[in-house]
């Protein structure tokens, strides 16, 4: 029963090493999921910025057309 105990041992401490080694994985994509929402956080922010602006312009050229144009 001494091999059998030992055998034992040794493959629970196997169970707990991949267990940690899971746990440690879990913690690394989970860093890297906060950091790949936080960054399409800041692309769509910038995004909706660059919209803005686009039609701001786009209405500013239309004005001075418009003005060119003596409308």
């Amino acid at each position: 029963s001494g091999a059998l105990a030992q055998e034992m041992a040794i493959e629970k401490y196997s169970i707990d090493s991949l267990t940690k080694e899971q746990d440690n994985l879990q913690i690394r994509l989970n860093k890297i999921q906060d950091n790949y929402i936080n960054q399409y956080s800041g692309l769509n922010a910038l995004l909706y910025q660059l919209n803005s602006t686009s039609t701001n312009l786009a209405s500013a050229l239309t004005s001075l057309t418009n003005m060119a144009a003596g409308k």
